[in-house]
């Protein structure tokens, strides 16, 4: 099995897509059969039988306005671990309900499986690296396009307030390296 995990809005459909063989217009994640499973779990051991797994990350900033205007939905809430809140009166934006944080933080480590975590921004330039990691599958990435979510997007006290929410995972996510591998801790 190989696990297409990351953080919402950060290219994990498209990776999934890409690992699974999938053409364009093809199976969505609900409806695929196969050797890929995409997660936005925070709890990378729950996938400890894996081959290999790829995290996806990025601009959180970017991530949580997108997920606000595109994926306030109970199943997206469910997928992130935050199934008991209700998507229609939680914010997002002054509390990381969606386990954002703990995504990066529980993935960006050895795991019991090899991974390979991946800038969403630095993909494309990457999948040369990606492709190799799993054994030179061939991978079915949509042409680039450019991310539609802006800060426009948002009010300027919503920005004031996702920044001092998402700050300190900003950082984070500003110093890691586009691509890492971690080997499986043996």
């Amino acid at each position: 099995m190989i696990v297409c995990a990351g953080m919402p809005r950060c290219g994990t459909t498209l990776m999934f897509g890409a690992l699974a063989g999938l053409s364009l217009g093809g199976a969505t994640p609900k409806d695929y059969q196969g050797d890929v499973t995409k997660t936005h779990s925070f709890r990378p051991h729950r996938f400890a039988e894996a081959s290999k797994a790829i995290f996806m990350f990025g601009d959180p900033i970017a991530s949580i306005i997108s997920t606000k205007k595109n994926r306030m939905t109970p199943g997206h809430f469910r997928n992130c671990g935050a199934g008991d809140l209700d998507p229609a009166t939680t914010d997002i934006f002054s509390q990381d309900v969606l386990n954002y944080e703990k995504m990066f933080d529980n993935w960006m480590r050895r795991q019991s499986f090899d991974l390979i975590c991946v800038r969403y921004e630095a993909l494309y330039e990457n999948a040369h690296v990606i492709a190799s990691f799993f054994d030179d599958r061939y991978l079915y990435l949509k042409p680039k396009q450019p991310r539609t979510t802006a800060t426009q997007d948002v009010s300027r006290r919503e920005l004031e307030t996702i920044r001092a929410t998402y700050g300190n995972l900003a950082r984070k996510v500003e110093a890691a390296p586009d691509v890492t591998i971690y080997r499986a801790a043996r």
